[in-house]
């Protein structure tokens, strides 16, 4: 998977992210549930962002493969460090999580409406997203049942940000990028450093209990 790729937790990071952090202001830090895209789908998104849906002519700069991701569940955001008790919790819910490997469609190239000066230009799906929105209906009890608040979220709308802009891009059908979801990742997200540290990650398909 491509967020093996990604900043892995040990204390040389950890000592980098806190060095960051002192040299830029720091938006916040947020703890979320997400899947990502393996390797061979994120570089094919990338190519289609700069070659098929021009993207680059927008202005836009497109987020790194590694960072490609669809956010099944947010936990929450902390100004200035992730609380201890949360991230165990969180990792507990992750080991309560049992759902099967499965597929989505993302179908649709687009901006969301922001309340930020720059909106995000996203992939999401017109069909083929049921399993998504069965995962993270099986996460949320999975994050009840391990003690974590569960924000109500009857909007849920699967997708994969490509590029933060301050013209948005028009929504249109696209052809379908096809994504093959086999893990689930607990990542600590750095506003501001557009930078993101797996805390933790489950296999899906396996029975833990």
């Amino acid at each position: 998977m491509v967020c093996s790729d990604l900043y892995r937790r040990n204390s040389y990071e950890r000592s980098v992210v806190s060095r960051s952090c002192r040299r830029t202001s720091c938006e916040e830090k947020s703890l979320v549930f997400c899947v990502c895209a393996v390797a061979e789908v994120a570089a094919d998104i990338h190519e289609r962002g700069a070659k098929q849906y021009g993207l680059m002519r927008s202005g836009g700069s497109l987020i790194r493969q590694s960072q490609l991701h669809i956010t099944v569940r947010y936990i929450g955001s902390y100004p200035l460090r992730l609380p201890k008790a949360i991230v165990a919790k969180a990792r507990l819910a992750g080991s309560f999580f049992e759902f099967p490997e499965f597929s989505a469609e993302l179908d649709v190239l687009g901006s969301f409406l922001s309340p930020r000066s720059q909106a995000p230009c996203v992939l999401s799906g017109s069909r083929s997203v049921a399993s998504l929105m069965e995962a993270q209906w099986q996460l949320g009890l999975a994050m009840t049942k391990a003690g974590l608040d569960v924000l109500q979220d009857d909007n849920f709308d699967p997708h994969i940000t490509l590029f933060y802009h301050r013209q948005s891009v028009e929504r249109r059908r696209i052809e379908p990028v096809r994504l093959k979801i086999g893990e689930l990742v607990l990542i600590h997200s750095l506003y501001g450093l557009t930078r993101h540290i797996v805390l933790e990650r489950w296999p899906l398909g396996v029975k833990r209990r």
